[in-house]
């Protein structure tokens, strides 16, 4: 090896430490700026294994669950509202509360709520919250299922509810709805 050719080497190899050490230098620079992206529906639907739920639209509930006379129970959600403070129908003051209205009568609702359906919440980047509190009561129209949340839920936008029967589900146990 000629001395032209041991300097083209380190010349070489130098060019791409520096290269690399720039490179490293901006990606770190660069970390602090990066904004997440919101997700849409469907993106929470495939990050959770769900399907999307739709308003006015009768489904299933796992068929372990039976409602008290032995008959399977159905949810049909006709809105999902969310409130900073509600008032229950035993007048206690309520925060973070998000309204689930479901034309199936709260008797039948409540073992189902008991004993398999569990809840989540998302914000619109995907963050979830699932530390929440369930209770059912009759609303003025339709039975309300009440999901109360120690977090803060001003940017919570999608609903997620589980322990669905998959048979009817295209074989997902939960659907996830919008909040609108």
């Amino acid at each position: 090896m000629n001395l032209l050719q041991k300097k083209f080497f380190i010349f070489f190899g130098l060019f791409l430490i520096l290269f690399t050490i720039q490179n490293c230098k901006d990606e770190k620079a660069n970390n602090g700026n990066i904004t997440a992206k919101p997700l849409t529906i469907q993106d929470i639907a495939k990050k959770s294994n769900s399907k999307i739920g739709e308003y006015s639209r009768i489904f299933r509930v796992d068929k372990s669950v039976r409602g008290p006379k032995g008959q399977y129970i159905v949810l049909n959600i006709i809105s999902i509202k969310k409130y900073s403070e509600f008032t229950s129908n035993n007048n206690k003051l309520l925060k973070n509360v998000i309204v689930i209205e479901n034309v199936t009568p709260a008797d039948i609702v409540k073992p189902f709520l008991i004993q398999k359906a569990f809840f989540s919440l998302f914000d619109e980047y995907g963050n979830e919250d699932i530390n929440i509190n369930t209770y059912v009561q009759t609303g003025k129209e339709f039975t309300e299922i009440i999901l109360t949340s120690s977090n803060n839920i001003s940017k919570i936008k999608y609903v997620l509810i589980g322990s669905l029967d998959r048979e009817r589900n295209d074989g997902k146990a939960a659907k996830v709805f919008e909040i609108k």
